[in-house]
């Protein structure tokens, strides 16, 4: 199996799961049943994304002229996570965009609008009360890692710059550009004397 065929084959798979889990991306899946979409990824070849009112296949070759296509670098695709970001992602030649451009922003929407319910979902394989107590627990490691993130850069600078010393604070860098302008001014006095001197 070609390795084209195993990423359209893994991309499908996880994409039709992952809709699965939110009731409501079936109603959003069938304004687009019909429609073909041919995302282009750099390094990654073309994959065409056929939506039915029943799932996403993912195919790697479609006889047909696709409804809209779209092609990006790898990372492009991070900056994807609004669809409303489409439009200046076209003017900056970030992303090439032929035919709707309402469909690809449909198609964005089919995915980040989703809503899954993990904990329902987890209540039907462990228990309605492990699956609670799994979720919030769940739930404050998130929080606990989101406020690590946010509070990690200010805290490496703090260490850096005192406890490393590898940093200087502004007061130190203005004082440091003080003596050397005083030093070149020195300079240029000494250099000054050395060619009357030398007269």
């Amino acid at each position: 199996m070609p390795l084209s065929s195993l990423i359209s084959a893994g991309v499908e798979a996880l994409s039709n799961q992952v809709l699965a889990l939110d009731e409501n991306s079936s109603g959003r899946r069938s304004q687009l049943a019909g429609k073909v979409l041919a995302i282009k990824i750099s390094p990654l070849p073309c994959f065409y994304f056929v939506i039915s009112e029943q799932q996403l296949d993912v195919l790697n070759q479609y006889e047909a002229e696709a409804d809209c296509s779209l092609s990006m670098s790898l990372f492009t695709l991070a900056e994807l996570k609004q669809a409303d970001k489409i439009p200046s992602l076209i003017k900056q030649d970030k992303l090439q965009l032929e035919g709707d451009i309402k469909l690809a922003q449909q198609f964005a929407d089919l995915f980040l609008q989703l809503d899954p319910d993990f904990e329902e979902k987890l209540s039907q394989r462990i228990g309605d009360v492990a699956a609670y107590q799994v979720m919030s627990k769940s739930r404050m490691v998130a929080q606990a890692l989101n406020s690590l993130v946010k509070t990690t850069p200010e805290k490496l600078n703090e260490i850096a710059s005192e406890e490393w010393q590898l940093l200087v604070g502004q007061l130190e860098y203005q004082s440091w550009q003080q003596q050397v302008q005083a030093l070149s001014a020195d300079l240029e006095k000494l250099s000054s004397r050395i060619e009357a001197l030398s007269k």
